[in-house]
């Protein structure tokens, strides 16, 4: 079912310590310092060009946890404070103030009461003929 074959048959003898061994028998000399390179006569290397990388680009940097955010508020700074009864403390999802009419709350009603009265018609005609 499987065959017998040796995992070094598969690797190129570059890998083997025998290698390793022989790469780094003489030793590395450490690099010299940068002041101590030797100048060439070429055009310096410049760095590659820039492309534009997929996806929406940033807008803003990214900003560091010690920097102040300007948009954000604290809420230890201002005091929260409701739209429809202007008292503070809360917000408008859980005031408990009675909601004003306004055109949306009367079309609304306006909408189920003329529900009922349609219900109320076909039924009666149905009952009396």
């Amino acid at each position: 079912m499987f065959d017998q074959r040796r995992i070094e048959d598969y690797v190129d003898e570059y890998f083997y310590k025998d290698a390793y061994m022989k790469a780094y028998r003489v030793g590395i000399d450490p690099v010299r310092g940068q002041d101590d390179w030797e100048t060439s006569s070429l055009d310096p290397i410049l760095s590659p060009l820039m492309k534009r990388q997929p996806g929406r680009a940033k807008m803003l940097r990214k900003k560091g946890a010690d920097e102040p955010n300007p948009t954000k508020l604290k809420r230890k700074c201002k005091t929260i404070s409701c739209s429809r009864c202007h008292q503070e403390r809360h917000n408008v999802k859980i005031c408990k103030s009675p909601i004003k009419n306004s055109k949306k709350n009367v079309s609304t009603i306006n909408l189920s009461f003329l529900l009922v009265v349609m219900s109320l018609v076909i039924i009666t005609l149905v009952i009396c003929p």
